[in-house]
């Protein structure tokens, strides 16, 4: 007996079974609910399940939207969850992977302390260009020095379609490196490549050049653009995006989207999102349960983070990080949640 997600919604045609490519129905593409035995009868019921279509595809879009983010990526060299600022990530054009400041620093004290030591012992002037000459934590290749070496490395690599190459390459070219004059058209071009091959940091810059408009001339002032790269940033897991996304929702008066939204940023170890998520409770928008929830989350992702490189990384690079004041035992969070008041106005702004 057929049922009715083997037959057509329009003109009830019984489809064939999946080996059956000539007869095989084809589910409509925003609801995934009903199938077509081809275009002319999807056009011709279009009218019918408009409604139900569009209901179902907002459904089924907020359900992805809203779903547990994926796991960070790892450091490959110590193994740790990446930083999410960029800053705190060096990309290595040898061999095209991502590896944190922490690793970074950790690499270059060692082997300018190597070098120091056996300058010492063997009563010899520092070899400079030996100190300089720092390899590649990961695959051991020497780094460039030279600028100009630098931006065809990154050429080479955004040739072969690395998109983290394509994002690094156009953060570089929105300013001159070297002798390389800036280009902003180019920068665009990456950027957007980049981000539409799904690179969460590229949707991300995307997103915030849209938003603020800053550069008119390569991207104009767009809204709609602006949330479009931001929620790809967020479902490719950039909490900075996500956060980005309850900005917007906030400015729209969705109080309770947009605190959901910060709720899966603060989760991710972001610390805005999480002050954003504390409004969000002081106004009645976040109940007690989530802010407590989100609290832990954001403490247990925040610590996955953490190492002794990379806080030694941050205070070479002038950093000023303060022990976050939220990081509490159990009893001092449960304690801070009775003592917590209701507040009024806008405690968002």
């Amino acid at each position: 007996m057929a049922t009715l997600s083997s037959v057509c919604a329009n003109c009830g045609k019984v489809g064939g079974d999946d080996d059956d490519a000539l007869n095989k129905l084809k589910k409509c593409n925003g609801c995934h609910l009903v199938k077509y035995c081809g275009f002319d009868c999807q056009k011709a019921h279009r009218p019918v399940h408009k409604t139900a279509c569009k209901k179902r595809a907002a459904e089924f879009h907020e359900g992805k939207l809203f779903a547990n983010p994926p796991e960070r990526e790892e450091c490959p060299v110590c193994f740790l969850p990446m930083p999410f600022e960029k800053d705190e990530i060096s990309y290595q054009t040898c061999c095209g992977n991502e590896i944190c400041i922490g690793c970074m620093n950790a690499d270059m004290e060692t082997r300018v302390s190597a070098v120091t030591d056996r300058a010492i012992s063997m009563g010899q002037r520092l070899d400079m260009k030996k100190m300089l000459d720092q390899p590649c934590p990961f695959c051991r290749t020497s780094i460039a020095l030279k600028i100009e070496d630098q931006y065809e490395e990154l050429r080479k690599r955004v040739d072969s379609g690395d998109i983290k190459a394509m994002y690094h390459l156009a953060v570089k070219l929105t300013g001159p490196m070297g002798s390389i004059p800036a280009d902003n058209k180019r920068a665009r071009e990456l950027l957007l490549r980049s981000a539409e091959l799904g690179y969460p940091p590229a949707n991300l810059s995307v997103g915030q050049f849209y938003s603020e408009g800053k550069y008119p001339a390569v991207f104009p002032k767009d809204l709609k653009k602006a949330w479009r790269y931001f929620e790809a940033g967020a479902l490719g897991g950039d909490p900075i995006a996500r956060a980005s996304l309850g900005e917007m929702e906030i400015d729209r008066f969705n109080y309770r989207v947009g605190s959901r939204h910060y709720m899966i940023a603060a989760s991710c170890g972001f610390q805005l999102a999480l002050d954003n998520v504390l409004n969000g409770y002081k106004l009645g928008y976040v109940s007690k349960d989530e802010y407590t929830s989100t609290l832990r989350a954001y403490k247990d992702a925040s610590d996955a983070m953490k190492s002794e490189h990379r806080t030694k990384a941050d205070i070479n690079a002038g950093h000023s990080h303060k022990e976050d004041s939220r990081l509490f035992s159990a009893l001092d969070l449960l304690d801070q949640m009775r003592n917590l008041e209701i507040g009024g106005g806008n405690a968002y702004r």
